[in-house]
C-alpha cells in the first residue's frame, strides 16, 4: 500500500509520466554488502529505486514466510476484463438489432431521401 503510494506521488509530483510506466521504466542496481548501488540516477528511476528501497526495507523486518499463499488477483483482473469485454459485446448487439427500426423511422419521418 505504502509502496503504491509512494509511485503514485511520484507522477502527482511530475516526476514519473504514469503508474504504468514506472512499473516498466527500469533502472540498474547492484546489491553490496554495506547497502544498494544504483547506477542509474535520474528523474523517474531514482524516485522508484527508493520507493523500492522503502518497501524492501519495510520487508526485512518480518520473517520469510514458510509457504507461498495462493493469488487471486490475476484472477479478478481476467474476470473484470471478460465482464467489460461482454457487457460491451450487449452494447453492440442492441444497437445493431436497433438499427433497422432507426432507419425505418428516419424513412417514415422523410429523414433520409433516395
Amino acid at each position: 500500500m505504502a509502496h503504491d503510494k509512494c509511485y503514485d506521488l511520484a507522477v502527482d509530483k511530475g516526476i514519473c509520466f504514469d503508474v504504468e510506466f514506472e512499473y516498466i521504466d527500469d533502472y540498474g542496481w547492484e546489491c553490496k554488502i554495506k547497502g544498494l548501488i544504483v547506477k542509474t540516477l535520474n528523474g523517474c528511476k531514482e524516485a522508484l529505486c527508493s520507493c523500492d528501497k522503502q518497501v524492501v526495507d519495510c520487508w526485512s523486518k518480518y520473517p520469510k514466510p514458510s509457504i507461498k499463499t495462493k493469488c487471486t488477483h490475476g484472477k479478478r483482473i481476467f474476470s473484470n476484463i471478460l465482464g467489460i469485454i461482454f457487457d460491451s459485446l450487449k452494447i453492440f448487439i442492441n444497437f445493431v438489432s436497433s438499427l433497422p427500426n432507426l432507419v425505418a423511422g428516419l424513412f417514415h419521418r422523410n429523414l433520409i431521401f433516395f
